[in-house]
């Protein structure tokens, strides 16, 4: 009767442990890596000026360049800015939720604003007049269900899609500069994965995918 008692309680403070509340348990701590970068990939030295809690408590301070570890998960806004310069220009400002233990965030720089040490240039990237960019995939049957095109840039936050037609065509009337994953897809469905490099446009642009040989293709 004793042994059966003993199980009992034990069984009954295991059930309760796994009920209680977060608060009651210890508490879940995450962590974040912040990478900045260009148009081309290549890091930008930044750090982190503010990275504020929901309820105002700052732990910038906490940061070992741009990665902290053992903070509380949540809700917080950053403040990024450029190392070794005193302009006080191209600041990245945002907000990120932590849930993980080595969260990562990469982040793209002004792409309007070449800055140095001592100073910025403001940068026109208007398109060219008229400008398009046309694409035609190859190998897609003549009969299917409806399907997109979606444009991801690698090395920044730029997400684009558009529908291909039924001569399996797209167009875009905003221009691309950088590496793109370029996903086709059919309600899902993944028809296909590639990647693209698109350099700045002097005029209109177009591209071929082919389903039959996809291999990584530059656009001049």
């Amino acid at each position: 009767m004793l042994l059966n008692t003993r199980i009992f309680v034990v069984g009954v403070v295991c059930l309760l442990g796994a009920f209680l509340p977060a608060t009651a348990r210890a508490a879940e701590l995450c962590g974040i890596t912040f990478l900045v970068v260009g148009v081309s990939g290549v890091e930008v030295r930044y750090e982190v000026e503010s990275f504020a809690s929901r309820d105002g408590k700052e732990l910038g301070k906490l940061f070992r360049g741009l990665s902290v570890s053992d903070v509380p998960c949540g809700e917080f806004s950053y403040v990024l800015a450029m190392s070794e310069t005193s302009t006080g220009l191209g600041k990245l400002r945002g907000r990120v939720r932590l849930t993980d233990a080595r969260q990562w965030l990469m982040l793209g720089t002004d792409r309007t604003l070449a800055i140095w040490k001592t100073g910025a240039m403001a940068i026109d990237r208007a398109d060219p007049s008229g400008y398009t960019f046309r694409g035609k995939i190859v190998g897609l049957p003549s009969s299917r269900p409806p399907t997109w095109v979606r444009f991801l840039e690698v090395f920044g936050q730029d997400v684009r899609e558009t529908e291909v037609s039924g001569a399996g065509e797209f167009e875009f009337r905003r221009s691309f500069s950088g590496t793109y994953c370029v996903m086709i897809l059919q309600p899902g469905h993944i028809v296909s994965i590639n990647w693209l490099e698109i350099r700045p446009p002097a005029g209109s642009q177009s591209v071929v995918l082919d389903l039959s040989k996809p291999e990584p293709s530059v656009v001049p």
